[in-house]
């Protein structure tokens, strides 16, 4: 089994683009590919998650001048 490239907490995006989302957990599939599950909010403040394979995210940068907080939604 594969160990994923993200951790718990890791604030990403797609590589195509959109919104920040923060990693909530990680599976490992048998065929080596790993899962991760991400959640966002929208602009009218409603929570999403989704499951993407992590070959399809990129660790997303702040903002000049800001930093990530790391917020546990569990």
């Amino acid at each position: 089994m594969s160990e994923s490239i993200f951790k718990m907490g890791d604030v990403v995006t797609l590589k195509s683009g959109g919104e920040q989302m923060v990693i909530q957990q990680t599976t490992p599939n048998s065929d080596g590919s790993v899962n991760c599950m991400c959640t966002w909010h929208d602009k009218e403040g409603k929570p999403h998650t989704v499951t993407y394979d992590e070959l399809s995210l990129r660790l997303a940068t702040p903002p000049k001048g800001r930093q990530f907080t790391a917020v546990n939604l569990t």
